[in-house]
């Protein structure tokens, strides 16, 4: 089992986007044959907030897996990182847990130059860099675009853009995010008093290897997402089984003055 729940990030970011904290409950939705996954069940909680200088974010999640074979396997993720404004500078922390055991951390810093390249610099799990080919996005500017391109969306679009995320070893992937109208209201019961009235669109991002030939991503996740950055009713592609996150609770946090006028 291979299945990193770091993966399960939704990031957003534009001018409307509101900082926030929501918390998910996660069920499968489907096993892969052979995977001996027989049910499973967690919470996730995801949380965005601005420091006047960029974005931070926090993901904690754990997932209860029970296997057809043998004892129940408890998978727990914790990221955090921070974006700047400027979308130049950007840090990185993930851990994974089995049973309590951590079987991954990544560390590291990203940077990325005047002429849209950069560099990756990792302390964890070994000290190495890694280049991030010119346009590379991280994912509060990858997710700016997306927002932006979802709350006027009229018909069906794709975007593809290179994106470092730091939720793994690789450098940057080839993200396409297809973007359709979304046509149904949330459910009452799901923070509705808050999420009533805004721009809505679905979106399934999937993540390519760069210079891959492969049809299949890597990793796949779709959502419907609203205008102030909110996510709901997740689906999340692991390599070995699918796990659908409904949002539960959401809560507005304060936007900091920061100085201005």
């Amino acid at each position: 089992m291979t299945a990193t729940l770091g993966w399960a990030v939704p990031a957003a970011h534009a001018d409307g986007f509101a900082p926030h904290r929501a918390v998910y409950a996660m069920t499968l939705e489907s096993a892969r044959g052979g995977s001996g996954i027989t049910a499973a069940t967690g919470r996730m909680a995801v949380q965005w907030q601005h420091d006047c200088q960029g974005w931070t974010f926090d993901h904690r999640s754990v997932l209860d897996l029970v296997m057809a074979e043998g004892d129940p396997v408890r998978v727990a993720t914790h990221a955090s990182s921070w974006e700047s404004d400027d979308s130049r500078q950007y840090t990185f922390t993930l851990r994974n847990l089995a049973n309590d055991r951590e079987t991954d951390r990544v560390e590291g810093v990203a940077r990325i130059g005047g002429d849209g390249g950069g560099t990756v610099t990792f302390t964890q799990p070994e000290p190495r860099d890694v280049p991030l080919p010119k346009g590379t996005l991280f994912p509060v500017a990858h997710s700016k675009v997306v927002l932006d391109a979802g709350v006027r969306l009229k018909r069906s679009r794709t975007i593809s853009r290179l994106v470092f995320d730091g939720m793994g070893e690789e450098g940057a992937f080839q993200v396409n995010a297809v973007l359709t109208p979304a046509r149904d209201k949330p459910e009452a019961g799901k923070a509705a008093a808050k999420l009533a009235g805004l721009a809505m669109f679905n979106a399934t991002i999937a993540y390519f290897d760069t210079g891959a030939s492969e049809a299949e991503p890597k990793h796949e996740m779709a959502m419907l997402m609203f205008a102030n950055g909110v996510a709901d009713d997740l689906v999340i592609d692991f390599e070995e089984f699918t796990v659908r996150a409904a949002l539960e609770q959401v809560e507005m946090l304060p936007v900091p003055d920061c100085g201005r006028p």
